[in-house]
């Protein structure tokens, strides 16, 4: 009895542990297309990513206003010494000589003597070519992430509208096939039941059986991937919450008013493109930066100063003021290799602008063929629906009457079914081909999407 006592509750933990995990498998997340987007630019890894890019870029953007910005520096140096040079010194800054420290014997052995010295140094440059090109050359690499940012983030708000409507088209794709299935097993009860008369053969009754069989394992496909593209999806947005997405926003057809067509204007000013032409001026600067520093410099520099045998004294104080013209004439070829290189890497730059703008151009003209080939297979996809229930339904009162044979009803049901989903693809891809156009030119082709 004390046994059973203690099975009773070991068995109710874990049938509610295996429920809970059911539950947990099989619970919904249901979202909105609007919710998705925002997430995205929340949690996305690859926006992430590229905000820090920015985020250093602007770093150095701030570095390069040592070029403009004065260097200041607070010290406390302690010395002791009994260098006579030195200790003579120090007595003038602590302002401490006196008549007997130039006695010949003190002057050669003056003894050890302590000094603190307090200074305040401030160094302004005044002219520096090469700091001003590389300022300029870090602006430019600043608004460059910028741009990728831009353009990530684009690309990121394209795949998650895509993705999201291919969680749509599986939904709606694992409806039509359990559809399918239940006609077919509608069928199949009316063949077995003639099979079973007598009226028709056995080949029949197995093409029916193997019909369905074909169904079922159609079906499990189209729920294996839709669970595979809905962890994809949740990965994307970068949601952790177990369970299937619902996408609550169907997939629907929006007629287009109009042609777009792809111009110089657009592509010139899409992100990447702009990515790639400050990365080019960033270049330019650099180099520029590097011939630079083949010229004078002139900075100017300060400095104030206690002197004291104490800690922070105050004692004593001087100041002083100058200006340093300073020419590196010839530094062991260092500053030529880096012309050299900031040539090499501007010219691989301005490659790069010249591809990416070819290629832009061309994925315009492609998106755009695109959109008018899913346009035109989405209206033949309609039409095919209707077509083929239409021969369902005729086919179907025919076999009832037997002036059909089970072949033709089978065929006819593969063929409404299969119109259904082609359908379905045909507006997905139809979707899908009009956010690509609006990545390709980076407007609005609809404007409730």
């Amino acid at each position: 009895m004390s046994f059973i006592r203690l099975r009773i509750p070991l068995f109710t933990g874990i049938y509610f542990l295996i429920t809970t995990l059911l539950i947990a498998q099989n619970s919904e997340i249901k979202i909105s297309l609007n919710d998705a987007l925002q997430k995205v630019k929340e949690n996305n890894f690859e926006i992430r990513l590229a905000q820090s890019e920015v985020d250093a870029a602007k770093a150095d953007f701030n570095k390069s206003l040592a070029a403009l910005l004065p260097q200041i520096i607070l010290s406390e140096t302690f010395i002791r010494t009994n260098d006579p040079l030195n200790s003579f010194g120090l007595k003038l800054k602590q302002e401490i000589v006196t008549q007997f420290d130039f006695n010949p014997a003190l002057l050669n052995d003056p003894g050890e003597i302590n000094n603190f010295n307090t200074k305040l140094e401030i160094k302004q440059p005044l002219i520096n070519l090469d700091g001003f090109y590389g300022r300029a050359a870090a602006a430019d690499g600043l608004a460059a992430r910028k741009f990728k940012k831009q353009r990530t983030e684009k690309y990121m708000e394209f795949m998650t509208k895509m993705t999201y409507h291919q969680l749509n088209l599986l939904h709606e794709s694992q409806s039509v096939v359990n559809e399918a299935l239940q006609t077919a097993n509608a069928s199949r009860k009316l063949i077995k039941d003639y099979y079973d008369e007598g009226l028709i053969t056995k080949a029949d009754y197995l093409m029916a059986e193997v019909f369905v069989s074909n169904l079922e394992s159609q079906q499990a496909e189209v729920i294996a991937e839709l669970h595979k593209t809905s962890n994809g999806f949740k990965q994307l947005i970068g949601i952790e919450q177990d369970g299937l997405v619902v996408p609550s926003d169907a997939l629907t057809y929006s007629s287009i008013d109009g042609d777009f067509e792809g111009n110089d204007k657009s592509i010139n000013n899409r992100s990447d493109i702009l990515a790639y032409s400050n990365k080019l001026s960033a270049m330019s600067n650099a180099k520029k930066m590097n011939w630079m520093k083949l010229l004078p410099r002139l900075n100017a520099f300060g400095s104030y100063e206690y002197n004291d045998d104490e800690l922070f004294g105050t004692g004593a104080n001087n100041w002083m003021l100058g200006v340093n013209l300073q020419w590196n004439i010839f530094n062991g070829f260092q500053n030529i290799a880096d012309i050299q290189k900031s040539t090499a890497e501007y010219n691989s730059a301005k490659v790069e602008y010249e591809k990416a703008l070819s290629s832009g151009k061309n994925e315009i003209d492609a998106s755009l063929k695109d959109l008018e080939t899913a346009r035109k297979k989405l209206k033949v996809a309609e039409t095919s629906v209707a077509q083929s229930e239409e021969s369902l339904k005729i086919i179907k009162d025919r076999y009832t009457q037997g002036l059909e044979k089970t072949t033709d009803l089978l065929n006819a049901e593969t063929a409404a079914s299969e119109a259904k989903l082609n359908y379905i693809k045909a507006l997905f891809f139809y979707n899908v081909a009009i956010y690509k156009v609006e990545l390709m030119l980076e407007q609005k082709v609809l404007e409730n999407n």
